[in-house]
């Protein structure tokens, strides 16, 4: 059994100390599935009628519901009555920013889709869009969604958002996120004020933020043994996100954005559009994959459907690159081959500056498969240093690439380890 804590302390007026313990308790129903009364006194530290008393209260507000009889314990008795976490108790809401067209989605709080939605942005002639344009596209595509969680009579408990660039979580109207540059702080600041009149709470972050939150609470974190790991999404550049959990639980982990995708592999590369010269995300990003897959179809001079497509006229494509790979394509072997080294070469940097056990990658590489995984992997492990070389491993993430759901995780992190879901329950409950 072990002891949950909850991340933060309300304060220390009695009110405040119980919802600090009625956190506590949800964390531990939430983490362990189902339980009794008896084991929730044990993990959330508290006494017996006191833990008895706030399960009661918690399962007259619909966020906690009774389910079957635990088994007897060793010494016989009344069999223990087990409740659960109401996964529909609330909706989060998560939102994709981006420029072309904002995507959204609603999901329960064990981040099942439930609805979703696509609003089109409008663009200039240089094909991007004004950040006003976006934040008004965001804001109508809360507002569908909001309307769809009210038709399934489910509350919202919050709107997440997630941004490019690689900035830091920020709630709205408490400085933006993802202000690395002017156009991401305008972009922050224009879907701040779209979302302001809601009347909901708004957590907005970089892409990699809410990936790496959504890897810890519903991915890796849970499905491995590893409680430190790196997110890295190759989809919009190369962007990284530190993972360290401070224990067995998501609970209390720690998040860092690191740009890690603007280190320099190569002192007489391109410049980069960071400035610098060689970076990282120049050579193992999906675009660039993609990139050298074209320019190296044109040098092709073997057997080879792949190269002949692409001298043709066809776009180059993960899937397909994947596809001729696995007919024993030679053309396709290289390319995968070559950049597996490039992903690798980056890599080796993270397991001798972390001593990090494993990577999770997020984006399109997945049909590329295990043999991919394989190649980066004997790379790392054939450079990094020991003894974290050893033990270095690299998988795909568990989890859908579907960048609206690791937003709205965001929103359900926050509401566990937060008020946000005690407070919006309660109030659906007063008004009742």
């Amino acid at each position: 059994m072990h002891r949950y804590v909850a991340r933060r302390t309300t304060g220390s007026r009695p009110a405040d100390v119980k919802i600090d313990n009625k956190r506590s308790v949800l964390q531990h129903v939430y983490l362990q599935g189902t339980s009794s009364k008896p084991e929730a006194c044990q993990a959330a530290g508290l006494s017996r009628p006191t833990a008895s008393h706030l399960i009661d209260e918690l399962i007259d507000s619909g966020i906690l519901r009774k389910t079957t009889l635990g088994a007897p314990s060793d010494t016989g008795g009344k069999r223990p009555q087990l409740f659960e976490f109401d996964d529909d108790a609330g909706w989060a809401i998560g939102i994709d920013a981006d420029g072309q067209a904002v995507r959204g989605a609603a999901a329960n709080l064990r981040l099942a889709g439930q609805a979703v939605h696509v609003q089109p942005v409008d663009a200039r002639p240089d094909g991007t869009s004004r950040p006003e344009r976006v934040g008004e596209a965001v804001a109508d595509t809360a507002r569908a969604l909001i309307d769809a969680a009210r038709s399934a009579g489910r509350p919202v408990i919050g709107i997440g958002v997630s941004l490019p660039g690689e900035g830091n979580a920020a709630p709205a109207g408490r400085g933006a996120a993802g202000r690395g540059t002017d156009a991401a702080g305008r972009l922050a600041e224009a879907t701040s004020e779209a979302l302001g009149s809601l009347g909901l709470p708004v957590l907005m972050a970089p892409r990699i933020h809410n990936a790496a939150v959504a890897e810890t609470w519903f991915g890796c974190g849970i499905t491995s043994q590893h409680t430190s790991f790196m997110v890295v999404d190759t989809h919009d550049g190369l962007s990284t996100g530190l993972v360290n959990a401070n224990g067995e639980t998501p609970v209390n982990a720690a998040y860092s954005m690191a740009a890690l995708g603007h280190t320099t592999v190569n002192l007489d590369g391109p410049r980069c559009r960071c400035g610098n010269r060689g970076c990282w995300e120049l050579y193992a990003s999906e675009r660039a994959f993609l990139q050298a897959v074209k320019r190296g179809a044109a040098l092709w001079h073997l057997p080879s459907a792949l190269a002949s497509d692409l001298r043709a006229g066809s776009p180059p494509v993960v899937s397909e690159v994947a596809a001729h790979l696995r007919k024993g394509d030679e053309f396709a072997r290289t390319q995968a081959e070559t950049y597996a080294d490039r992903l690798a070469i980056g890599l080796v940097n993270v397991v001798n500056a972390f001593g990090l056990g494993v990577v999770v990658l997020h984006g399109g590489l997945r049909p590329l498969g295990q043999s991919f995984l394989d190649l980066v992997a004997r790379h790392v492990r054939e450079v990094a240093l020991p003894p974290a070389a050893a033990e270095f491993g690299v998988m795909f993430s568990p989890l859908p690439d579907n960048a609206p759901l690791m937003a709205a995780a965001a929103v359900i992190r926050d509401a566990l380890e937060g008020t946000t879901l005690i407070s919006a329950l309660a109030a659906i409950q007063d008004a009742r």
